[in-house]
C-alpha cells in the first residue's frame, strides 16, 4: 500500500496517511466484504486516519446503468486492457460487486464512518483526482500539515466492521 507521512511545521503532530488499510465487514451470515477506506482528518480523533468509502446506492445503480450502456471512460477501456480482462468480464464483475454492495448496505443510513472513532466528522485528504495533499491546515494550531515522505508500507493488522460501520474487537 502507498503510504505519506506528514508533519506540522508549527507544532510537534506527526501522522501517516495510507490507501486501501485492511479491513473487512463481518455480516451476520459470517460472509466478509474488504473495507474501501479514503484517507482523512479526522477532527474527533484530531489525526490523520482512515474513514469508511461506501458510495451511495444511487451512485451504484447509476454505475450499473452505465456498465449496461458500455459507456466507459478511455482510462477504464485502458485499464481494462491492461489487466488483460475481456470488456465482458469486468463489465460483469463490477455489476456483479455493485449489486452485492447495494444488497449488503441498502438498509444503511449513517454516512461513512471514521474507522478510528466511529465519528463523522472528518475531511478526505485526497484532491478530486486521487492525489494526497503536499499540505493542508493544522486545526489544532496555526501550522500546516505538509507531506515529508512517501512510500511502500504494509500494516502488521487488519480491521473489522459491523455492516454499520462500528469496530468488533476481538481478543
Amino acid at each position: 500500500m502507498f503510504c505519506y507521512e506528514y508533519r506540522c511545521d508549527v507544532c510537534d503532530y506527526s501522522g501517516f496517511a495510507s490507501w486501501g488499510s485492511p479491513g473487512y465487514y463481518v455480516f451476520s451470515d459470517g460472509e466478509r466484504m474488504p473495507v474501501v477506506t479514503q484517507p482523512v482528518w479526522c477532527n474527533t480523533c484530531s489525526t490523520i486516519t482512515q474513514a469508511e468509502q461506501i458510495p451511495p446506492v444511487t451512485s451504484l445503480t447509476g454505475r450499473i446503468q452505465q456498465l449496461h450502456s458500455r459507456a466507459l471512460s478511455d482510462e477504464e477501456l485502458q485499464f481494462i486492457a491492461y489487466l488483460n480482462e475481456s470488456l465482458e468480464e469486468h463489465i460483469q464483475s463490477c455489476i456483479n460487486t455493485c449489486n452485492l454492495m447495494i444488497a449488503r448496505f441498502k438498509d444503511r443510513h449513517i454516512p461513512n464512518r471514521c474507522i478510528e472513532c466511529g465519528g463523522h466528522d472528518f475531511m478526505g485528504l485526497e484532491t478530486d483526482e486521487g492525489v494526497m495533499p503536499d499540505a493542508f491546515p493544522h486545526q489544532k494550531c496555526t501550522g500546516m500539515i505538509r507531506q515529508r515522505s512517501n512510500g511502500h508500507g504494509s500494516p502488521s493488522d487488519y480491521f473489522l466492521l459491523d455492516p454499520q460501520g462500528n469496530r468488533i474487537h476481538t481478543t
